[in-house]
């Protein structure tokens, strides 16, 4: 029985070691494509930090005379 057995995964192994070359690229393919898709989500999420960033870049300078006004007049009634 350990002759037929040894015969059969003999015959096997060629198979095992093609469906896993096979099985690989197709892993490799899959894994390039994500990448590249992960790539492209990423480049767009840092256009879109980069336009928020912009947009309230502008309203800074409204932030600080606000907070400037609210220091001074909390500083009044405090005196």
């Amino acid at each position: 029985i350990d002759y037929f057995e040894r015969a059969k995964r003999l015959e096997e192994i060629p198979l095992i070691k093609t469906a896993y070359e096979e099985q690989r690229v197709r892993d490799m393919e899959l894994w390039e494509q994500q990448e590249e898709e992960r790539i492209t989500t990423l480049q767009l999420e840092r256009e879109k930090a980069l336009e928020h960033k912009n947009r309230l870049s502008r309203m800074l300078e409204d932030r600080d005379l606000f907070e400037a006004r609210l220091k001074a007049s909390r500083r009044t009634v405090y005196e």
